[in-house]
């Protein structure tokens, strides 16, 4: 057994005996075949054929007169060997669940940074009880029972937390008009969905 820590594949190796037929005969060879030089007669015009010698017969090419041809499958061991090659393919299955009370989109909060407020890892990990949230712990849940594992697949390790992304809603008021915008995540990006001024115009002299 061998295991390529580079490829993730372990390699099984063994012997297996088949019923293989070491030595092959075949009922057309005799061990001699007709001579191709006077065609079988022994003769080459009148003088006996050289080549076998006045035979009409020569030493067969492929038993070498032995009338037995080794099996070209196992050139005659009887056997042959054989190996089972099984690939492991390490995945993670990465799930989220976002509760966004704000008009942020939610493919912009999964891009920042927070703050960790609990984290779990094990063998397998248990949903989250808030006695003050009924809501996270049901999407905690939610997210666990839908973990789905393949028969041909092993779960090794689960990790859960929880990450609270922090913003701020800002208010203001151009030209008479009320409008709002984020700043969210630690890296403070900003949302400003309805910026007042689309256009930028400038004159030089």
């Amino acid at each position: 057994m061998k295991f390529n820590r580079f490829t993730g594949s372990l390699e099984l190796s063994g012997k297996f005996t088949t019923r293989l037929t070491t030595v092959l005969h075949n009922g057309r060879l005799q061990g001699f075949e007709k001579c191709q030089s006077c065609d079988g007669s022994g003769w080459d015009d009148d003088s006996r054929c050289t080549i076998c010698a006045g035979t009409g017969k020569v030493s067969c090419g492929r038993c070498h007169e032995t009338k037995i041809l080794k099996c070209g499958t196992c050139h005659a061991y009887g056997k042959l060997r054989f190996y089972t090659k099984l690939t492991v393919k390490w995945k993670r299955h990465k799930l989220d669940h976002v509760s966004n009370a704000s008009k942020l989109p939610t493919d912009l909060i999964r891009k920042v940074s927070g703050k960790e407020l609990f984290k779990e890892q094990g063998e397998t990990v248990q949903p989250i009880n808030f006695p003050i949230n009924s809501a996270l712990n049901e999407a905690s849940t939610n997210l666990i029972t839908s973990l789905s594992t393949p028969v041909n697949a092993r779960v090794l390790m689960q990790r859960h937390s929880l990450v609270a992304i922090p913003y701020t809603r800002a208010t203001y008021i151009w030209r008479r008009k009320k409008g709002q915008f984020y700043v969210y995540g630690y890296q403070q990006e900003v949302y400003f969905q309805e910026y007042p001024q689309q256009c930028c115009c400038c004159t030089t002299c």
